[in-house]
């Protein structure tokens, strides 16, 4: 998984300059919309993410919308459902949804800034790196349910049990 600390960050710049390096050093494809909504592709270790963030000064609020393919099939909606709910409860900030008509899984977040101009870096790192993370650690299980291999509930504790024992 990629890290997303970085000493790129200057505080003179938008943070999403700063993010916009991150992207070129690690060869993401991204692309910058305008001053604040910018759009990322990141692969992570199971799918590639498709990454909107976007920033909006007037509601104070950072908005992030990370999205994977996952193609549900036919007759595992009700389970898919059923372990979003369960991951849904587990997640301390953000939330995940499917869009059908897209085929994708999709986690959103948003950060409240405390100021109209109180975005920097940090509040990028966290929101990013959360996302990432849920989708990264949950991706498994939407797999499993959605192949038929698994119900929601053995699907979820396989993804949250601990590992036990060495190599």
């Amino acid at each position: 998984m990629a890290e997303f600390t970085t000493e790129l960050y200057n505080q003179y710049y938008h943070p999403f300059s700063s993010l916009e390096s991150l992207a070129k050093a690690n060869r993401w494809s991204f692309n910058r919309l305008d001053e604040d909504l910018m759009l990322m592709h990141i692969e992570s270790s199971w799918r590639i993410l498709s990454i909107t963030l976007s920033v909006s000064h007037i509601e104070k609020t950072i908005r992030l919308t990370c999205s994977f393919d996952l193609n549900p099939r036919d007759g595992r909606e009700l389970d898919l459902y059923q372990l979003i709910n369960r991951i849904n409860q587990r997640c301390a900030e953000g939330a995940f949804t499917i869009d059908h008509d897209e085929g994708v899984v999709v986690f959103r977040n948003s950060i409240m800034l405390m100021k109209r101009d109180d975005l920097d870096w940090k509040h990028l790192n966290i929101i990013l790196n959360e996302a990432v993370q849920n989708c990264e650690m949950y991706y498994p299980s939407f797999q499993l349910v959605n192949f038929g291999k698994a119900g929601p509930n053995e699907a979820l504790d396989i993804v949250i049990s601990d590992i036990q024992g060495t190599a």
